[in-house]
């Protein structure tokens, strides 16, 4: 419990970390997608989905604001499902005694009321004072092409430079210093260190470990039907060891 309570003021700035993240993540997949020219002729004849369509999402969205801002009426349910994993000589857990699940969904209340309500207002004055419309700034040029438009890096160029340390980029570009410079290039990538230097190279690692084992695949059914036969077998001798096990352990 003591070692719990240390590691305790460490979790709000990790929380507040992860959510401006996401944040900042959301900002990204947003602005590279709906800001800026159509990048092609289909998105350009994009248009919203028909009503039928936006059902289900709706469903789903109406959901996750539920649980979230009233998640007392959920806990009953997470119990049940909790207690099914507890042996039966333990006391059942309540989720509720453990957070203080009331003041949580007043200050979600709270929060959700004072979001309505600066929304309303500034759709009050924005009806009554529409705002002026006119182009941004085009740098010179009078006919801008799609590709000047801020990309998914651009938005994301603050925080890789933020983390750099840890992100570690790598950008490649091909200038030209002549009078009438060819076309020029500029490539940038996050490299990803989970999936290229551990899952990646684990993965070539088992599949070249498995090829032998191609030779078991051989498109007869009555080989697959003795495989399978000799597994029913497998299971079955290890059923008297595996509930032993579960008996031992979990009290089963």
């Amino acid at each position: 419990v003591a070692g719990a309570w240390s590691i305790a003021p460490l979790a709000a700035p990790l929380l507040a970390l992860a959510g401006a993240l996401a944040v900042a993540c959301f900002v990204k997949a947003f602005g590279a997608v709906f800001l800026g020219p159509s990048r092609s002729a289909g998105a350009e004849r994009a248009h919203e989905s028909p009503p039928s369509m936006l059902v289900a999402m709706s469903a789903l969205a109406f959901g996750c604001i539920a649980i979230g801002a009233l998640p007392a009426f959920v806990m009953p349910v997470l119990d049940r499902v909790v207690n099914t994993w507890i042996p039966l000589r333990a006391a059942p857990v309540s989720l509720a005694e453990l957070v203080p699940w009331h003041a949580v969904m007043a200050v979600n209340a709270a929060l959700v009321a004072l979001a309505l309500i600066a929304a309303l207002v500034l759709r009050m004055r924005a009806a009554r004072r529409p705002a002026a419309q006119s182009i941004t700034w085009d740098c010179g040029y009078s006919q801008p092409a799609p590709t000047m438009a801020y990309t998914a890096s651009s938005f994301a160029q603050i925080l890789v430079d933020l983390y750099r340390w840890l992100l570690r980029p790598r950008a490649e570009s091909a200038v030209s210093k002549q009078l009438f410079a060819p076309p020029q290039s500029f490539h940038s990538a996050v490299p990803e260190p989970v999936m290229e230097g551990v899952l990646a190279p684990l993965w070539l690692d088992v599949r070249r470990a498995l090829l032998p084992l191609r030779a078991l695949q051989q498109g007869r059914v009555h080989r697959y039907l003795v495989y399978m036969l000799l597994t029913l077998c497998a299971l079955l001798a290890s059923l008297v060891p595996l509930e032993d096990m579960l008996v031992r352990f979990f009290g089963w």
